[in-house]
């Protein structure tokens, strides 16, 4: 219920300077906590729902950039096919 109350204020903003930094705060925070925790060897509780508020900016992403997100994962030749341009 928390995340998604997260999520939902997440997608009421209506800036995209502060949902970048928000974003881009958000996920790299997480990647330096996830990190830091690995060379610590200490363990992450995984109950804990802090641990999954990274997945926010990912998903918002996803729901609202599919196609250039979809362009990062599976390249160029797939977007192409979709517009009908021709890819050697």
């Amino acid at each position: 219920m928390v995340l998604t109350i997260i999520s939902f204020l997440f997608f009421q903003i209506h800036s995209k300077k502060i949902i970048k930094l928000l974003s881009s705060v958000t996920i790299i925070f997480y990647l330096l906590y996830f990190e830091t925790v690995s060379i610590a060897n200490s363990s992450i509780p995984y109950h804990w729902l802090s641990n999954f508020i990274v997945y926010i900016p990912i998903a918002f992403y996803v729901a609202n950039y599919s196609l250039p997100v979809r362009s990062f994962f599976f390249g160029v030749r797939e977007i192409a096919e979709k517009q009908a341009i021709y890819v050697p």
